[in-house]
């Protein structure tokens, strides 16, 4: 399976089956969270990948049909420095075992601002000057979906996507880049208004300028959150960019430009850069 395929067949999943992962699964899946390096020089940071187990007679039995989880039993949990929170690079990073997780058979769900942060910091036994930033139940798809999860599918119109047209520009924010223009990124730019992101709110917007492309997000609209999600999101969404360019033999580099004057919206702000090579 190509990358292109397992992007297309990545979903969020809430209901699992009761029967337990098999052990070579949690094997490498713990092998992989072990080996995973900051191997992108722009997004490095320290991040730590813990399993935990809700098994029964445990503190945290509970946590397995928490909120809109059924029979998750396991989850993984991505922990960081809770005075350097490295948003971005968790966004991009926690996306690739996602897409590992997706392509070896494991259901998955992330979960960032809603689950019960005293629970679930017990259980990963977070320290004082961490941050368990993200919580992912993982377990074996099942194909009864609970009730509570097709409400909420319903409700919160998880499929739907933004027209091309709403995300790509073209010099400036007036102008959406057209499909003659640069081709050969027209799967990868395709990849990234796929990617998932909280509620669905897309909060990325590429503007192609010079040959290159620059990413700004929409501004952040939750300030009751005590971090800007939507910079995770634009870590994910660099993610889909950068494994989709790498399986066109697309070569370039993320990185921050000092001066970058791009005429549109005012309510958007610059992040970074893809330079071609």
């Amino acid at each position: 399976m190509n990358i292109i395929d397992v992007i297309k067949k990545r979903r969020s999943v809430r209901t699992f089956k009761k029967e337990e992962l098999s052990s070579d699964v949690i094997e490498k899946i713990k092998e992989y969270l072990n080996d995973m390096k900051c191997d992108n020089p722009y997004f490095n940071a320290d991040i730590r990948y813990e399993i935990i187990e809700s098994k029964k007679g445990t503190e945290i039995e509970k946590l397995g049909t928490y909120g809109i989880f059924k029979n998750a039993k396991k989850f993984i949990g991505v922990i960081v420095d809770n005075k350097n929170i490295p948003l971005l690079e968790v966004g991009y990073y926690f996306e690739k075992i996602i897409l590992y997780l997706t392509e070896i058979g494991v259901g998955n769900c992330w979960v960032a601002g809603t689950f019960n942060r005293e629970q679930f910091n017990s259980a990963f036994k977070i320290k004082d000057d961490e941050l368990l930033l993200i919580v992912c139940p993982i377990g074996y798809e099942s194909k009864r979906k609970s009730t509570r999860e097709k409400m909420f599918r319903s409700l919160g119109g998880f499929n739907k996507r933004k027209k091309r047209e709403e995300l790509f520009f073209n010099e400036t924010f007036d102008n959406p880049l057209d499909l003659d223009i640069d081709k050969e990124y027209n799967e990868s730019l395709e990849m990234v208004r796929i990617a998932p992101s909280a509620i669905n709110k897309q909060p990325w917007r590429i503007v192609y300028k010079d040959n290159n492309y620059h990413f700004f997000k929409t501004k952040n609209e939750n300030s009751k959150h005590p971090y800007d999600i939507s910079i995770v999101d634009l870590g994910i969404a660099a993610y889909h960019f950068y494994i989709t360019n790498k399986e066109y033999n697309l070569s370039g580099c993320f990185k921050k430009l000092d001066y970058l004057e791009i005429k549109g919206k005012e309510d958007l702000e610059y992040m970074f850069s893809w330079i071609k090579e």
